[in-house]
């Protein structure tokens, strides 16, 4: 999906914005996994308290059945951060 590469229609702009945003999920999730493989071994060694906001967002993450939100990702990315 190369931009100009496609004829100019409503729907171009609407795929271009989910691809967007679908990348963009893909890279919190990245970021999201290297923080907590971090933490993980930081928690094993004892270097690490968590607060219970902190917790409450990790388990968010972990039993949530579903994916999350955007946003939830954000929160929890800005929180590890």
């Amino acid at each position: 999906m190369a931009i100009g590469k496609e004829e100019d229609t409503n729907g171009k702009a609407k795929k271009y914005i989910e691809k967007s945003l679908y990348i963009v999920k893909r890279c919190m999730d990245l970021a999201i996994y290297v923080i907590l493989s971090q933490l993980w071994d930081a928690q094993k060694n004892d270097q690490v308290n968590l607060s219970i906001e902190h917790r409450n967002l990790l388990l968010l993450r972990f039993e949530n059945a579903f994916e999350l939100s955007i946003v939830e990702q954000f929160k929890l990315l800005k929180s590890l951060c």
